[in-house]
């Protein structure tokens, strides 16, 4: 039997029509993050919800975070996972209850793995600091860290990035209350503490002839 497409065009219950994708929208949200005029942040917020209606995500411009600290985020987390695989080990997210810190191909315990499928990448996994008077939890205040000896500025450049992307995060949920034509401080204390994560992904060189058939990787 042929497959009815009228599905894949349109949801029947909400009537939301599905269009082909010829970009990705990048909306420029300086406005709601540098508190600029009310007109201004309705706009953004109207882009934010055209886009997420439409597509589901967009690219961001004007975020307030600086091209220089994106390039330091790079170089500073190529430079831990260049580390020897042992000095990586000392943080072994298997050792944490919350599985933060370095996840080796194959994940947490590779050697339970061989069934499975790896994507052949090594990870690393932080949570933000704890905020003054907060209990640390699983998302909150877990993270390990390697010694500083090892990689220089490695948790100073993390803790501090993740406290920027923390406050950016918080500053655009204004833009998403007032594309839901709520209050832009609707969710102020649903987010005045945030569970965060930030992973680093690194996809190590590779030879193909070193992937089995279901195993994939970015670099070779």
């Amino acid at each position: 039997e042929a497959y009815d497409n009228r599905y894949v065009l349109k949801e029947q219950r909400f009537g939301v029509e599905r269009r082909v994708v010829h970009e990705v929208p990048v909306i420029d949200v300086a406005p709601v993050i540098n508190n600029g005029t009310l007109a201004d942040r309705k706009r953004v917020a109207a882009e934010i919800r055209r886009a997420c209606i439409d597509i589901g995500f967009f690219y961001m411009r004007g975020h307030g975070i600086a091209l220089k600290e994106l390039e330091s985020l790079e170089r500073i987390g190529k430079a831990f996972f260049e580390l020897p695989l042992e000095e990586k080990m000392k943080t072994d997210a298997g050792k944490s209850a919350a599985h933060r810190g370095f996840i080796r191909s194959g994940g947490v315990e590779p050697d339970k793995a061989t069934d499975k499928y790896p994507d052949i990448k090594e990870r690393y996994m932080m949570s933000r600091d704890a905020m003054p008077g907060e209990e640390a939890g699983k998302r909150v205040g877990t993270s390990q860290w390697p010694d500083e000896a090892t990689a220089p500025g490695f948790a100073t450049f993390m803790r501090a990035h993740m406290a920027s992307r923390v406050a950016l995060a918080q500053k655009l949920m204004r833009g998403f209350a007032l594309s839901l034509d709520l209050h832009e401080s609707y969710f102020d204390d649903v987010y005045a503490r945030p569970s965060a994560t930030l992973a680093l992904n690194y996809y190590p060189h590779i030879s193909a002839e070193r992937l089995s058939r279901t195993q994939w990787s970015f670099r070779s």
